[in-house]
């Protein structure tokens, strides 16, 4: 049995000072978040609606309007946008780049919020401006998720990123004071070492008991070197563990509960839209953050797909008063629960299949999703990690990190590879490590030029 762990003076400070500087801005959109999750579905459907037609109203007032927009603003009940959302045109990167540039939202509307661009890990780097109340909604979004997850306000939170857009931001000392003091220890994650195990091992010393997140691939890569190491995490040390910024596989949340005592729990977020679904432990689904969130799912004509039919994931922020995200095409995959009903809002979803820029084409029309190499390499345990690298004209390049394959093995994984590929040249390549891009992440398919 995991040993009671009692917060201590500077576990209270932090949870005293949390709730003086951001509790009070936030009750607000918790409480909203929290009404929703209570309120039976018919009531769900009538707060979505609602939201809907506010959003749609405000930005057909404005004068970078869509037609479309103006029309369906002219409906007068909330029920009626509801059923005529998917009549809007479907917005893309380009769009938020250059129809509805930050630089002249600001100017031409004076908002007031914050600028910020996506990492570009699909080679479009997408910028955008959040007003204050959104940025709020999202900051409450993420705090209603962590408690579900197991956080509490007080709770020290060790976070193993990346980027070095996000960790040098905690370089200065006063960024850091300003961090402790908010219960945060940030751990580089960009050059994943022994070093950078024993940082997190570290870290949980410090404290009686601590949340740890991150990158999906650097959690992953700190339980397989705890296990290896044979380092013990005493029972209760980790309170909870939630990922970011990357897909979460079972096997990947299995390895870190074996290490750590608590699985990863999934929580599905980008930096255009912030949290968007999660799934607390023990939940089959991802579910949406509602109603500040409205997630359609449709194929490549734009039309919607049945229920467990993966799709394009159309989202629509009903906070957001800067960039008008009215059905904005993030890039990612997933499908809904197939006990989905067809004609009600989406409130769950039972996958996630990674970013269109992660499928390949074969040579033979045959189409592979990024997933998949998921679940061939989960039954290879001799891979730490992989990347496959699509170049025009060439090989498929397979770059796998482990200790290696006896022939057997890799007679199996270059059987199965042949058979799935049809025909398509591969080459496989070990080794010692895979570069992160700008932003930290590992892309685990990427697409180079041709040699």
């Amino acid at each position: 049995m995991a040993e009671t762990m009692q917060p201590g003076p500077m576990a209270l400070t932090r949870k005293a000072l949390w709730q003086v500087a951001r509790g009070r801005h936030l009750r607000p959109h918790l409480a909203t978040l929290e009404a929703f999750a209570a309120a039976p579905p018919a009531a769900q459907r009538a707060m979505l609606a609602t939201q809907l037609q506010q959003q749609v109203r405000y930005f057909a007032a404005r004068a970078d309007a869509l037609p479309e927009w103006v029309e369906l603003a002219r409906c007068a009940r909330p029920e009626e946008v509801l059923a005529g959302w998917a009549s809007l045109p479907i917005l893309t990167k380009d769009d938020l780049n250059h129809r509805f540039n930050p630089d002249r939202l600001v100017r031409d509307y004076q908002l007031v919020g914050v600028a910020s661009s996506t990492g570009g890990s699909t080679g479009e780097p997408t910028r955008f401006f959040l007003d204050q109340t959104v940025v709020e909604a999202r900051e409450a979004s993420t705090v209603f998720c962590h408690r579900l997850f197991g956080w509490e306000p007080g709770l020290q939170v060790i976070c193993v990123w990346g980027s070095d857009r996000d960790i040098g931001r905690q370089k200065h000392w006063s960024a850091r004071v300003k961090g402790r003091l908010r219960g945060r220890v940030m751990v580089d994650g960009y050059r994943l070492t022994s070093a950078t195990t024993d940082a997190v091992i570290d870290a949980l010393r410090q404290s009686p008991t601590s949340a740890i997140y991150g990158f999906t691939s650097m959690l992953e890569y700190i339980a397989r070197d705890v296990l290896q190491r044979g380092i013990e995490v005493r029972p209760g040390r980790v309170r909870c563990a939630w990922n970011g910024g990357e897909m979460l596989c079972a096997e990947q949340s299995a390895r870190f509960e074996q290490a750590f005592g608590v699985p990863i729990q999934n929580l599905y977020g980008g930096r255009e839209m912030g949290p968007m679904a999660y799934q607390p432990r023990g939940a089959a689904a991802l579910r949406l953050i509602q109603p500040f969130k409205f997630v359609e799912i449709v194929g490549d004509d734009g039309r919607p797909v049945s229920p467990g039919e993966v799709g394009r994931l159309i989202w629509t922020d009903t906070v957001c008063r800067g960039t008008p995200f009215l059905r904005y095409d993030i890039g990612d995959l997933g499908a809904a629960p197939t006990t989905a009903a067809a004609d009600a809002p989406i409130g769950e979803l039972a996958s996630l299949h990674g970013r269109r820029s992660g499928i390949l084409t074969l040579d033979n029309g045959d189409v592979i999703q990024g997933i998949f190499w998921n679940h061939l390499f989960k039954e290879f345990g001799e891979v730490e990690q992989f990347q496959i690298a699509f170049r025009p004209g060439a090989p498929l390049v397979i770059r796998l990190v482990g200790r290696g394959f006896s022939a057997e093995r890799d007679a199996d994984l270059r059987a199965r590879l042949t058979a799935f590929l049809r025909g398509m040249a591969y080459e496989i390549t070990w080794v010692d490590a895979i570069a992160p891009g700008a932003q930290g992440k590992r892309e685990q398919v990427v697409r180079e030029p041709a040699p």
